[in-house]
């Protein structure tokens, strides 16, 4: 590095075999390591056999050969940074095996990330200060080990990655003043060392502290350079995304800035010192069995974030529970991951707490945690809390943007502190629980959220009116004990991209109007009571990938609009009283179920009248040699149909409820619906054994 190398970076480096008829044999052997700087090096390297080389680091000298040659397998440093190279990255470069650095930065080389890095051994990587430019793609760079990626001041675009952290052991991120845009993920909350500033960012899953629109500060952020200054050149285009750096024509005078004040000057209630958040970090760390070391500035500390001299950020994985947490002890047992630790109730005494993650814990949620007034994200899911939900948990947290508390063994009510007022939540996940009681109609004031989940309880009841969540994008519902019809103001939803009601009481038929939901990905409603036919509508919404209305009391035919959705991808029809033949399309959708049509044909999308499949109802459907009538497509099991399936099938058939005006008064089924005892039906007479031995349709004679 810095040197005054010119020219291309040779592919050489990577590809030549052999060197031998150049070689240069220096200290009576072949060359292992090459390390120069702030020298004046004028040697001609295609000299020099470096196939055995294991680290090449030239600074600042005046190598101009671009042809140098090295070995492909053993190279584990090259550092090429500071000169003046030119042209693109090698596809080749990006293939050594053994290479553990790479340091590439400050140069002016051009072009885009090669479409494939597979550097399995690589820990630190530099390309800062290029002219790269280019679509990131972090699904394509494999590097399981990295820990170091500096990309800052080049034009790199696309976005970071929205499911979770690219790299394991991602430690330091540096992406500023490229061109990323989006959302800034949560995960980058992780990471002890990032910059993030002038990009194009619309916004952040979690506070990274970047300036908002119209300001600007070093780094793009508050902290140590102070708060972030208004910018007046708000026609800036860069001006209009968060966590700007500089600003046109100005200078930056942070004057609300007065430097870093001391501990012993920050009073708690308002403020508090950092020496008594270093104590309390301490107690719970002691308490969770987690190692620290008292030498070290506790913001510092995994999981621990700071700005300011507060705390702002805990991520903590209980160890075991009454150790001392004490570096000193830190290798004396082993983790056990049957244990688990109760919250210390004094985490809610961190006043200045905007994220808080917890796992690894047990008990009751300590009501303490509302205390926590500035708290913007609230993790805590994935452990074996029990008992309620504190009822005033979420009375003061006003500011609260996500609510996990999925994956524990809470029971009771969803308490009302969430409603009382229309607080910004923009996701509540209270899955996988036992709460019980019914759905509050109260979420509705909820009006920023975007993503709901409640699903696998024990509510009862009918699904409320949500008619408010016009911003509604997921909504979860399944696995619950709800009953009632699909309720009219989801069609008015066009927010809606996942409706999951699955393994629920649910009756009636599949509104209509759910076509009029555009956005809608994701359709759920298998294991309910649904009857009627498929809305032929709903065939055609045009971004549907997945849709499951199995295990229900659908019938009629198969919709033909089914196999015009080239975005389908997903398809689960069995189990219903579906007839007929399967449209030809959708046999010919070779992307459907993974592939099934392309190995079973129609049968991979539901098996043929007098066939079944005991899994699924399609894949591989065996005849059913000894039942001598299966009407309906996609059949499970190998039996003729009961008499009050071919009961049920002719209510089905003829309208339900709606067939006669006169009975659906009382109803066709009289009080109960399509699931109770057909013996209590109207006009059905049964005998001692419940066969059904009469049916006197008086007012339909005509119609048969």
């Amino acid at each position: 590095s810095s040197n005054q190398l010119i020219g291309e970076i040779p592919h050489l480096f990577v590809e030549h075999q052999q060197s031998v008829d150049r070689m240069m044999q220096i200290n009576r052997g072949i060359i292992d390591s090459v390390e120069v700087e702030s020298s004046n090096l004028d040697v001609d390297p295609t000299a020099v056999d470096f196939t055995q080389l294991n680290q090449l680091l030239i600074d600042r000298n005046n190598l101009a050969n671009d042809n140098l040659v090295y070995g492909r397998s053993v190279l584990t440093k090259l550092d090429l940074s500071r000169n003046q190279l030119i042209g693109t990255i090698p596809d080749s470069l990006m293939k050594l095996s053994a290479l553990e650095y790479l340091n590439l930065g400050s140069n002016s080389l051009k072009g885009s990330i090669p479409s494939e890095v597979a550097l399995p051994q690589l820990k630190f990587l530099v390309l800062s200060h290029n002219l790269f430019e280019g679509e990131v793609d972090f699904d394509r760079i494999h590097c399981p080990f990295l820990e170091l990626m500096d990309l800052n001041s080049n034009g790199f675009s696309g976005t970071l990655p929205q499911d979770g952290r690219p790299f394991f052991y991602l430690k330091t991120l540096l992406v500023a003043a490229n061109e990323f845009k989006g959302t800034v993920p949560e995960w980058t909350a992780q990471i002890a060392d990032i910059r993030l500033g002038d990009n194009c960012f619309s916004s952040q899953s979690v506070d990274m502290g970047l300036c908002s629109e119209g300001f600007f500060a070093p780094l793009g952020r508050a902290g140590h350079w102070g708060p972030c200054a208004a910018c007046p050149s708000f026609n800036s285009k860069r001006l209009a995304c968060i966590g700007q750096m500089t600003c046109p024509g100005q200078v930056y005078q942070p004057t609300e800035y007065k430097g870093a004040p001391a501990a012993a000057s920050l009073v708690v209630g308002d403020q508090q010192s950092l020496s008594s958040q270093t104590e309390l970090i301490w107690h719970i760390y002691s308490a969770l069995g987690i190692p620290f070391n008292r030498q070290v500035d506790v913001c510092k500390y995994h999981g621990i974030k700071c700005f300011q001299q507060q705390v702002i950020s805990v991520d903590l994985t209980a160890r075991e529970c009454g150790e001392e947490g004490d570096e000193d002890k830190e290798n004396e047992s082993d983790d056990d991951d049957d244990d688990y630790c109760e919250i210390p109730s004094e985490i809610g005494n961190f006043i200045h707490l905007e994220y808080l993650r917890l796992r690894g814990f047990e008990g009751e949620i300590p009501s303490e945690l509302g205390n926590l007034r500035k708290l913007k994200y609230l993790d805590i899911a994935h452990n074996v809390f029990s008992g309620t939900i504190p009822r005033n948990l979420f009375k003061r947290l006003d500011i609260l943007r996500q609510a996990d508390l999925s994956d524990n063994l809470l029971s009771g009510t969803i308490p009302d502190s969430l409603f009382w007022h229309d607080r910004k939540l923009e996701s509540l996940d209270l899955s996988d629980n036992q709460l019980t009681g019914t759905i509050p109609e109260r979420i509705s004031l909820l009006t920023s959220l975007k993503e709901l989940r409640i699903n696998n309880n024990q509510l009862g009841g009918k699904i409320p009116s949500f008619a408010n969540l016009q911003k509604l994008e997921d909504l979860q519902l399944h696995q619950n004990f709800l009953r009632g019809t699909i309720p009219s103001w989801l069609s008015d939803n066009r927010s809606l991209k996942r409706i999951d009601l699955h393994e629920n009481y649910l009756t009636g038929t599949i509104p209509i109007p759910i076509a009029r939901i555009a956005h809608l990905q994701i359709l759920n409603l298998s294991v309910n009571s649904f009857t009627g036919t498929f809305p032929r509508g709903v065939a055609t919404i045009p971004s549907l990938n997945q849709l499951d209305v199995s295990s229900n009391f659908l019938s009629g035919e198969i919709p033909s609009e089914l196999g015009r959705n080239r975005r389908l991808s997903k398809l689960y029809l069995h189990s219903n009283m579906f007839t007929g033949t399967v449209p030809e399309a959708l046999c010919k959708n070779t992307r459907l179920n993974h592939g099934t049509t392309l190995r079973y044909g129609c049968d991979g999308v539901v098996c043929a009248a007098g066939t079944y499949n005991e899994e699924q109802g399609f894949g591989i459907c065996k005849p059913c040699f000894h039942s001598t009538d299966m009407p309906f497509l996609g059949s499970s099991k190998c039996e003729e149909p009961t008499e009050e399936q071919v009961l049920k099938a002719f209510y089905v058939f003829m309208g339900g409820k709606g067939w006669d005006s006169t009975w659906s008064s009382r109803g066709w089924t009289g009080d109960n619906d399509v699931h109770s005892d057909v013996c209590k039906w109207h006009g059905v007479t049964c005998g001692e054994d419940g066969s059904i031995i009469g049916l006197e349709f008086p007012q339909h004679s005509d119609e048969f």
